[in-house]
């Protein structure tokens, strides 16, 4: 985007000691505005080092940062560009302060930041300064750390703990799922969350805390500080604030930045499953809004905005209408196919055989196991697709895939823990071929496991880790491996030299896809899908029991779910295709609620 429009403009040249929350729509440019706003930032003697940018995703924090650079008039030449993977992300030009800049997702800033804080608290010797010390000071009296260093629990982990917790407590019939939005929520009262405690106490014994407890412990120490930290660091910059939940508002409430600015739209908050929402913001926010839609065509935002209008009216999110931007009309196709994929099938085909280009298509599902069946019937008239890889409803989430990552995390540090074990232990065939291993030579399953781990301590390549891969294991040497190890399987066979660490990175990655076909249909959820575009987006499950699903029972989840509908028609630029099949899972369908 090379010009701005009125509303946008406001947000960049607003005073630099205002809080201000924008309401920015899909396609309004709001990635645009965050980098212009740093730069004017930038520009009105605020150094580097005391702004800080929280995106949702590490890709997002790259483009800021190659936005950033072309926006300031200080930008240099890059030399030995190597395109995407260089700090100007292939832009050709560098802000020469963009490593003192503080861009990047909220859990990994406030990880480094936590570390630091612990670190001013054990480390006497150097100086830390006096904020950095009572923060750390802070973080240790919560009693969830005992030193600088910690590792995370990812979700195979929590949920392996859970059976232990189970087992801990007894047959009493605690609500789980509440417990553990408990978990993501704040470490008080933990005696009326049995379940959160027992896990914490879990944790504590493993050395680990929660994905989510460093914005917890974050918060606490920002607060310690008692205004410290909003004086180093200033300027407070949150990109998708309206999926904040309670740990992130805590970090955002502790702050007290000179200048805030919060970019989101409650229409596109469909992460709230993630944790319980957080509360309004306090007085002293001025709200603007970005009104335009810079993506779609007209009659695509037409329609979008008569979604929109729907999914308010029962109290969902705010209403919102945008104008189109763009020219030339666009095409919204509704149809009622007989079932939810032949249909669908049958578009896509005919657009493909047509001149369309595969790559410029996008359908978007409620879940992955309605992903796996949409690529298996593509696939089978002749169409390649590609699965986007995210943690939310992807192949990540698969148990046999969790387990391959959590054996890679495991021998990226050369040891194996007891609950990475029992990780490990969920998938039924590679406990087969660990059990059966174990048995034959005598040992015990925890020695199997180190013994196993010898050959890769310190080489770390993949080609080491998979030598705990057995063949008779997780399947990853076998002809026809578990499908959802198919992306891991096609990425190592393309680098045959990387190291554990890089397969790791490339796991940590938010938005790429598991296929090496350059033309193929993108088949994703629909939380896979937020934050990208495509020029033609196709629903195929607009119908009750899909969205919402049948689980939807709770206001608060269909209101969810009516969200989710906004941001899957929201992701097409030039065509929409909207499916109400009569029949969805074998069963006659109706409609969705929303279905126009």
């Amino acid at each position: 985007m090379t010009t701005v429009d009125p509303s946008q403009l406001a947000v960049i040249t607003a005073p630099a000691d205002q809080w201000i929350r924008v309401e920015a729509g899909p396609g309004s440019g709001k990635t645009e505005v965050i980098a212009r706003r740093v730069a004017r930032l930038l520009d009105a003697d605020f150094a580097p080092a005391e702004i800080v940018v929280m995106t949702y995703t590490r890709a997002m924090a790259a483009e800021l940062k190659r936005r950033i650079a072309l926006h300031k008039p200080d930008a240099v030449p890059c030399r030995g560009c190597v395109g995407s993977q260089c700090d100007c992300g292939g832009g050709g030009r560098i802000f020469v302060g963009m490593d003192a800049l503080n861009i990047g997702t909220m859990h990994s800033l406030a990880s480094g930041w936590v570390r630091s804080m612990l670190e001013a608290h054990f480390d006497r010797e150097r100086d830390f300064g006096r904020t950095m010390r009572a923060a750390g000071a802070a973080i240790v009296e919560m009693g969830w750390v005992t030193g600088p260093d910690f590792a995370f629990a990812d979700e195979a982990m929590v949920q392996t703990m859970l059976g232990e917790v189970r087992r801990r407590l007894g047959k009493k019939n605690y609500r789980v799922l509440r417990q553990i939005a408990g978990l993501k929520l704040t470490g008080a009262a933990l005696s009326a969350r049995p379940v959160e405690a027992e896990l914490r106490l879990m944790l504590r014994e493993n050395g680990m805390v929660g994905l989510d407890d460093v914005l917890a412990m974050f918060a606490v120490g920002v607060e310690a500080t008692r205004g410290g930290w909003g004086r180093l660091y200033p300027c407070l910059i949150v990109d998708e604030a309206q999926d904040m939940a309670a740990p992130q508002r805590a970090v955002v409430d502790a702050w007290r930045p000179r200048h805030a600015l919060l970019v989101g739209d409650d229409g596109q908050s469909i992460m709230r499953f993630l944790g319980a929402p957080a509360p309004p913001l306090p007085d002293g926010y001025v709200t603007m809004t970005l009104g335009a839609n810079h993506r779609a065509r007209p009659e695509l935002v037409a329609y979008t905005n008569a979604l929109r209008a729907t999914i308010a009216s029962a109290g969902a999110c705010s209403p919102l209408v945008q104008a189109a931007s763009r020219h030339g009309g666009g095409s919204v196709w509704e149809m009622e196919p007989v079932d939810e994929v032949t249909g669908i099938v049958d578009v896509v085909f005919d657009l493909v055989s047509r001149g369309v280009r595969a790559e410029s298509i996008a359908i978007l599902v409620a879940t992955w196991d309605e992903v796996t069946h949409v690529v298996e019937a593509l696939r089978r008239v002749g169409v390649d697709a590609n699965i986007p890889l995210r943690r939310g409803g992807s192949w990540v989430g698969a148990p046999a895939a969790r387990a391959l990552i959590t054996l890679m995390r495991a021998c990226e540090r050369g040891s194996i823990t007891a609950i990475e074990l029992a990780v490990l232990l969920r998938s039924t065939s590679l406990a087969a071929g660990i059990v059966s291993a174990a048995y034959e030579g005598g040992r015990s399953l925890a020695n199997e496991m180190r013994e196993r781990g010898t050959p890769v301590t310190g080489a770390t390549h993949v080609a080491g880790a998979l030598l705990l891969a057995h063949e008779r294991g997780i399947g990853i040497l076998e002809p026809d491996p578990d499908p959802a190890l198919v992306p891991a399987l096609n990425w190592m066979v393309q680098n045959p030299t990387a190291m554990v660490g890089d397969f790791l990175a490339w796991v940590d990655e938010d938005d790429f896809v598991a296929s090496d076909t350059t033309d193929a249909v993108t088949v994703a959820t629909i939380h896979a899908a937020k934050g990208r575009e495509w020029p033609v987006v196709v629903l195929p499950h607009f119908v009750e029991g899909a969205m919402p699903p049948l689980w939807a029972r709770a206001d608060e989840d269909v209101s969810e779910w009516g969200r989710a509908a906004y941001v899957a028609a929201t992701r097409a630029r030039d065509l929409l295709v909207v499916a109400a099949p009569m029949t969805y899972k074998g069963a006659q369908a109706q409609p969705s609620r929303w279905w126009r």
